[in-house]
C-alpha cells in the first residue's frame, strides 16, 4: 500500500533534483509505502535517476500546460493515501514523510503543514521569509488565523489525494 505520493516540482538543475531524490531515499518511512511523481519544467530530467532512488518514480511532465493544469494535472498518477508538495530544493529530513503520515492519523480531513528550515547560507530574503510562515503556522496552531493558500503552496505541505481530486473537479472534498 502506497501512502505517500510526494509531488515534487522541479526547478532547478539536474544536480539539485539528484540531491532531493537521495534525500528522499533516505526515510525512516519504507521505500515501499512511498512514491515520488516529478512535475515542472525539470521533469524529464528525473528519468535519469529512476535507477538510483528506492521508491516507485513518476513523471509528471505536462509540456505548455498552465498554472492550475500543471498543478493538478498530476492527480491521476499520484496513488498514495496523502500527497505532499515539496521543491527539489528541499533536502528531506529522515523522518519526514514518516511525520506527515503520522500527523494525518488516518483521517481524511487533514492538511499537514510541516516546518521549513532554510540553510545557513541561504540569503538572507529567504531567511527572512521562512521565518515569518513559520510565525504563521505557529499562531494558526495556537489558535489564530489559518494561514492563507498562498503562504502553502509547494511548502512542505501535505493533504489526502481523494480530497485533492475532488478539489480539483470543483468538489469541496477538503473542510476546514
Amino acid at each position: 500500500m502506497i501512502d505517500l505520493t510526494v509531488v515534487l516540482r522541479a526547478r532547478g538543475d539536474s544536480r539539485r533534483l539528484r540531491d532531493s531524490l537521495r534525500a528522499l531515499g533516505d526515510q525512516t518511512l519504507p521505500a515501499t509505502r512511498v512514491e515520488v511523481v516529478i512535475v515542472g519544467d525539470g521533469a524529464a530530467r528525473a528519468a535519469a535517476f529512476a535507477d538510483e532512488v528506492p521508491f516507485v518514480l513518476r513523471i509528471g511532465d505536462l509540456p505548455g500546460a498552465t498554472p492550475a493544469e500543471g498543478a493538478t494535472g498530476w492527480l491521476h498518477l499520484a496513488r498514495g493515501r496523502y500527497c505532499l508538495f515539496l521543491d527539489d530544493d528541499v533536502a528531506a529530513s529522515p523522518g519526514l514523510l514518516s511525520a506527515h503520515v503520522d500527523a494525518h492519523g488516518g483521517r481524511e480531513d487533514t492538511i499537514v503543514l510541516g516546518r521549513i528550515s532554510p540553510a545557513a547560507a541561504a540569503h538572507a530574503l529567504v531567511r527572512y521569509v521562512v521565518e515569518q510562515c513559520d510565525q504563521d503556522r505557529r499562531r494558526a496552531a495556537e489558535g489564530g488565523p489559518a494561514p492563507r493558500f498562498v503562504d502553502c503552496e509547494w511548502g512542505n505541505l501535505s493533504a489526502p489525494s481523494a480530497a485533492l481530486r475532488d478539489a480539483a473537479q470543483g468538489a469541496d472534498g477538503l473542510r476546514r
